[in-house]
């Protein structure tokens, strides 16, 4: 009998090795660290060689390479070094993807003289009008550890290439701390309270690109949610900022905007460092903002009918009177 069952787990194996990836949302942690999405422990596993690589009859190597992290084709964002992806440290309250998968470092690249160098490493999508004419969102834990200048570290791209970024995530040194923005493809306007290096945050994007073949017809749109009460749905959380590509539609009708999500961009910066983790692009809130499930409950102690303990993904965590606190006693808001 178990030498069926090792014929058979071995059989298992061999199939979900040599399986072609099916891209469906919602993406989590899964998808985008898969072992055939990245390189190892670096994050891109291909470089486009320009921003035009659209057809699949060009020799291979500049063909698509879709389901996958791969660096930006945009002569301007190809700086710097491939990021590294250690397992991921981050959580933020009892968000479902706390500590799983990899996180993305974020390097303070050297300026060599110039004060915008960037890197883009971007997951490429679709290259055709899948993710388009609704909403989508992503979710994302932040953490800056430096910042003395200002960027945006990650946004949804129109192009696989990395070459068409809109609604994008900003950070911005504010003196002891750093903030948060959200610009269409621009710098933001409004700008969060300061957030202390160091901590770990849960942002929530939400765009709805232009409509296929109904550009002068529909509005493309960003929206901002930080630090969202799990426990609520979208409309029970507060938008932090919204913003509008209104102005990239010309006279002729033609826009510069954004009518499908291709690809999701992270983009290294001169003058920040931190990391992203628990990444998830969906259709919907409840597809990217989840609470992870008690795996278990019991009463500290028979006398204290109103304390009890949690496990969550194999962290403590202490129920008492209606709060939530780790082990060490840090109540968890």
């Amino acid at each position: 009998m178990k030498k069926h069952l090792f014929f058979a787990a071995a059989l298992a194996a061999s199939l979900s090795i040599n399986a072609q990836y099916e891209q469906t949302l919602p993406l989590d942690y899964n998808d985008f660290f898969r072992a055939d999405a990245i390189n190892g422990e670096y994050l891109e596993k291909y470089e486009y060689q320009n921003t035009d690589q659209k057809s699949t009859s060009k020799p291979d190597g500049e063909e698509l390479k879709a389901d996958q992290w791969n660096r930006g084709g945009k002569t301007t964002d190809r700086a710097g070094s491939n990021p590294i992806i250690p397992a991921s440290t981050l959580k933020y309250s009892n968000y479902i993807d706390n500590e799983k998968g990899k996180e993305i470092e974020l390097a303070n690249l050297p300026l060599n003289g110039e004060s915008t160098v960037t890197r883009a490493s971007i997951y490429s999508l679709k290259r055709d009008y899948t993710y388009s004419n609704k909403d989508y969102y992503l979710a994302a834990l932040v953490q800056i550890n430096e910042a003395t200048g200002k960027g945006d570290v990650l946004t949804f791209d129109g192009n696989y290439t990395a070459n068409g970024q809109r609604g994008r995530l900003f950070v911005k040194n504010s003196g002891s701390g750093y903030i948060l923005g959200l610009g269409w493809n621009g710098d933001p306007t409004k700008w969060s309270d300061e957030l202390a290096f160091g901590t770990t945050h849960l942002v929530v994007m939400k765009i709805h690109p232009l409509e296929a073949g109904n550009q002068t017809g529909s509005v493309e749109s960003a929206s901002l949610y930080i630090d969202p009460d799990l426990s609520k749905d979208e409309a029970g959380n507060t938008i932090f900022a919204t913003v509008d590509g209104t102005g990239e539609i010309v006279a002729s009708g033609s826009t510069k905007g954004i009518k499908s999500i291709r690809g999701i961009t992270v983009r290294q910066r001169s003058k920040i460092a931190g990391k992203l983790a628990g990444l998830r692009f969906g259709e919907t809130w409840a597809d990217v903002v989840k609470k992870a499930e008690a795996t278990g409950m019991e009463s500290i102690q028979p006398s204290e009918t109103a304390v009890q303990k949690v496990m969550v993904d194999g962290q403590l965590y202490i129920l008492r009177d209606g709060a939530t606190f780790t082990a060490s006693g840090m109540q968890v808001k």
